[in-house]
């Protein structure tokens, strides 16, 4: 996979001795997958991401299962994100940090966006890249509104920022290839990750 640097906003300068390429293909955590979370982030392309969530555990038991992920994103050149609030995350070796801002400078902050409001609230707070969500229909949201590949574009053409964009809900391989541009560099998804 090519190196990819962070998009040349104030935030990217800030954290320019970043030298590790923003992953185009991102694995979301869910409890769905079961016992074959662990095999689906070992069979993600070599540098992809992972974003750990698995609210629903116990917290050692979160903690046990995030390192077994993490050892898995180490040996195969992934990037992990932790979803929890920056106190806890203090003592877990990441990347960088999910709908929280990280304490160090140089991980990496992504947040969830879904209209236009969280857009401009993400570029306000300098995150480096946004999940957008639902393009598709989604099990995860099955009563959210499917903002659509043109909802997607709207939403981000005014991205004058020019944050890293990852398309989120629905997603698989052959629909990010539909339309990807240099506003929309990745995707992210479970389903599509789920029995591969």
């Amino acid at each position: 996979m090519p190196r990819r640097q962070y998009p040349s906003s104030k935030t990217a300068k800030q954290n320019s001795d970043r030298q590790r390429p923003v992953p185009k293909i991102w694995l979301m955590t869910d409890a769905r997958f079961g016992d074959s979370l662990l095999a689906a982030v070992q069979a993600l392309p070599m540098g992809s991401g992972v974003v750990f969530r698995h609210y629903h555990l116990a917290p050692d038991h979160r903690l046990g299962l995030f390192r077994k992920i993490r050892a898995i994103c180490r040996r195969r050149g992934h990037m992990i994100l932790l979803a929890a609030p920056p106190k806890s995350a203090c003592k877990w070796d990441i990347d960088g940090m999910h709908n929280h801002k990280p304490a160090k400078k140089r991980q990496l902050y992504s947040a969830s966006v879904h209209n236009r409001n969280e857009m401009r609230k993400a570029s306000h707070q300098n995150a480096d890249l946004c999940f957008v969500s639902p393009v598709y229909k989604t099990k995860t949201h099955p009563g959210a509104r499917a903002i659509g590949p043109l909802g997607l574009k709207q939403l981000t053409e005014p991205n004058s920022t020019n944050r890293y964009i990852v398309a989120l809900g629905g997603m698989t391989r052959s629909r990010s290839a539909m339309f990807r541009n240099k506003r929309n560099q990745g995707w992210a998804g479970i389903d599509a990750f789920i029995n591969i």
